[in-house]
């Protein structure tokens, strides 16, 4: 039997100075079998370049301020669950 694979989301606004440790730290896990995916929703401090940068391996999805923490997991979880796995995993970050 093999791994259920995980998305692990994340919403953010203006988190630069917080989420490269956070991301960092998830490349460090010894399970493997997961995505990140990011939504940033209206950030001005540079977040997405940084991603694009530093950890290309993260999906970035877009908001425009308006999303908040609850409008932000709606929109990863309509990104993610449409190819999700019956036994797979969502691990949503605050």
């Amino acid at each position: 039997m093999s791994n259920p694979s995980v998305s692990v989301v994340l919403a953010v606004y203006n988190g630069l100075p917080w989420l490269p440790e956070s991301l960092a730290s998830l490349r460090q896990q010894t399970f493997t079998d997961f995505e990140v995916v990011v939504i940033d929703d209206g950030s001005t401090d540079g977040t997405h370049v940084a991603l694009a940068e530093e950890f290309p391996e993260v999906s970035l999805l877009w908001g425009d301020g308006d999303l908040w923490w609850t409008g932000a997991m709606n929109r990863a979880l309509e990104h993610v669950l449409p190819r999700a796995g019956r036994c797979d995993h969502i691990l949503a970050l605050n």
